[in-house]
């Protein structure tokens, strides 16, 4: 058998001769040949195979043109090929803003702790302000944003697990993390424990955010939340020990009423205002503030 390699069509650097533009209403895009006619990419930039093309397919059509005529023919499907790519990229650019827009508006609406339907109503008044500017253009374009009540209930589980999988990564990723929990009372007299994480990264820079409230609805019954915490067995320590998880621990047990009460020996007068603030507070029931 024979070593020789098998020579490829791109190997050669065929050059495309300008003539075969009108000739053959070939336009060379990319170093590939394409009909202007009917948008047919060709496999081969070859003269024989351009023209095979053309009188297979255009001669009919095409062939009565003089050359003058067929430069002119040419250009202008040159022109009307471009000038649908100029259309097609400004539409994508401009449902690329639109998205990013809905999503910016929605974000803050999630931030602001708005109703889902305050979406329309922000499109509108965008519509109605575009208008009051004699903005039409502007105004049609704030007619494309999608901001339905639907379509803010997918955004917003978007940005939800988009915000989570980042949170997630830069925990995985930190050189050091800690978690903050804190216990409080709703009021519905629920207890909402709070757990924040602030993480430093490779940079320095440090990182913090609420990374989940969790509604406890079994009893529990403590005063400064020291035994749900700290306690060896069934504290939140305790547990961590009982996984094999080995972190320094600390723990707030100074509250500023407490302070304040061995500061000037006022303990009764204190805890009489700390019943009263956690009764208005959080109900009957309320034990912490």
């Amino acid at each position: 058998m024979s070593n020789s390699k098998l020579r490829k069509v791109y190997s050669e650097n065929r050059a495309f001769k300008s003539e075969w533009g009108h000739d053959f209403f070939i336009l060379n895009k990319d170093h590939k040949p394409e009909c202007l006619v009917c948008f047919q990419a060709l496999a081969v930039l070859k003269e024989y195979n351009l023209k095979r093309h053309y009188m297979t397919n255009h001669k009919q059509k095409f062939g009565k043109h003089s050359c003058e005529s067929r430069k002119v023919v040419c250009d202008q499907l040159k022109k009307k090929i471009f000038q649908q790519k100029s259309l097609f990229t400004n539409e994508t650019k401009q449902q690329e803003a639109a998205l990013l827009v809905s999503y910016f508006v929605i974000y803050q609406l999630m931030k602001a702790k708005k109703g889902l339907s305050d979406g329309e109503l922000i499109k509108n008044c965008a519509i109605k302000m575009a208008e009051a500017f004699n903005e039409n253009k502007v105004g049609n374009k704030f007619q494309t944003l999608p901001l339905s009540k639907q379509t803010v209930t997918r955004r917003l589980e978007d940005i939800s697990n988009q915000i989570s999988n980042n949170v997630k990564d830069i925990i995985a990723n930190c050189s050091y993390f800690s978690i903050a929990l804190d216990e409080s009372t709703d009021v519905s007299d629920t207890n909402q424990l709070l757990i924040f994480v602030r993480a430093i990264k490779e940079d320095f820079t440090i990182f913090e955010e609420l990374l989940k409230v969790c509604s406890l609805h079994s009893t529990t019954r403590v005063t400064d939340g020291a035994k749900s915490m700290t306690g060896t067995i069934s504290g939140f320590v305790g547990f961590l020990r009982q996984n094999q998880i080995t972190v320094p621990t600390l723990h707030c047990i100074i509250h500023q009423e407490a302070l304040c009460a061995k500061s000037i020996k006022l303990s009764t007068t204190m805890a009489t205002i700390t019943k009263i603030t956690n009764l208005i507070r959080g109900g009957n029931r309320s034990l912490t503030h």
